[in-house]
């Protein structure tokens, strides 16, 4: 019963923090606003749900100091908007879809192999500073 409660405190927690952001964003100029919405978008398509509005609020109370200033909002993200949400995921070290199914695909050549680990990544190369996979 308990995990019910919780699970119940959470969503409306949760629910009040998305109209928190909602209304932060509406406060902004019409080209934020814009941005901030297909940053959204993008963002609860890859990532993985959990992580997504700590992500989201912070990029939208960072863009809503420097509204004020007059600046554009691409003077802000840059022109390449996705390469903007990348490297906000990368600053955040949060999860994507992508990186589950890397760790799956990780995990089963590892099970499959007998390999024992918990890093992210091996590095089979024998080289430094070389590919692990050369091809020529």
């Amino acid at each position: 019963m308990g995990n019910i409660v919780e699970a119940f405190r959470k969503m409306i927690r949760e629910k009040a923090e998305f109209k928190a952001y909602r209304a932060l964003i509406e406060t902004l100029p019409d080209d934020y606003q814009f941005v901030c919405k297909e940053i959204e978008k993008y963002m609860f398509n890859i990532m993985i749900d959990e992580s997504v509005m700590p992500v989201l609020m912070n990029t939208v109370e960072s863009f809503a100091i420097a509204a004020p200033d007059g600046r554009s909002i691409l003077s802000i993200t840059g022109e390449d908007v996705g390469l903007f949400c990348d490297n906000l995921i990368k600053k955040f070290h949060v999860k994507t879809w992508a990186g589950k199914q890397k760790e799956e695909l990780n995990r089963n050549i590892h099970r499959r192999f007998g390999i024992k680990t918990n890093e992210e990544y091996i590095s089979i190369s024998t080289t430094p500073g070389t590919s692990p996979v050369d091809c020529t």
